[in-house]
C-alpha cells in the first residue's frame, strides 16, 4: 500500500516520509508500523501541495 501511494515521488521524498515516521515513533516510543509510513506520506503529499501553490515563496525557486 505505501509503495503504491508513494509511486511517482523522488528518493529524496521517500526518505522524508521514512525518517518521519521513525521520528514519530521514537517520540510516541512506539514500534513502527504501515501506519505511521501512510500517515507521513499523507503529510509530505500535503507539504508538496502546499510548497507547490501560487504565491507561496517557495513556488518559484528551483
Amino acid at each position: 500500500m505505501v509503495a503504491k501511494r508513494s509511486e511517482g515521488f523522488l528518493m529524496a521524498y521517500v526518505q522524508e516520509v521514512v525518517v518521519n515516521a521513525l521520528l514519530e515513533c521514537a517520540h510516541e516510543e512506539v514500534d513502527p508500523a504501515d501506519a505511521h509510513l501512510v500517515k507521513s506520506l499523507d503529510t509530505v503529499r500535503l507539504q508538496q501541495k502546499s510548497a507547490s501553490k501560487p504565491g507561496n515563496r517557495w513556488s518559484n525557486e528551483r
